[in-house]
């Protein structure tokens, strides 16, 4: 912490860009709060509350679908289970 402290004492666009980061943040879970803090359907392993949070933080922002390629993501991904899945349905 000692490091990082010193970095941004001397040189304060470490500041600029924490700023930069954290006050639309801010204003995007304000909106959300304002909103009722609603929750997403959107759901992710054992994040489920954090991807209903962060769901309802985006679809309050009017930007929906958060998460809603996942399938495809994991068809992407996953080449090897694929070509298992294949010769099994070969071999039965």
């Amino acid at each position: 912490m000692g490091r990082l402290h010193s970095l941004v004492g001397v040189n304060n666009e470490l500041t600029d860009v924490s700023t930069a980061l954290v006050r639309p943040a801010l204003v995007l879970i304000q909106a959300w709060v304002a909103a009722g803090r609603p929750r997403s359907e959107a759901r992710f392993g054992s994040f489920v509350s954090l991807a209903a949070v962060m769901g309802g933080i985006f679809e309050a922002a009017g930007v929906p679908g958060l998460l809603s390629n996942l399938g495809s993501f994991y068809e992407d991904a996953d080449e090897e289970g694929s070509m298992w899945r294949e010769f099994t349905q070969v071999w039965w």
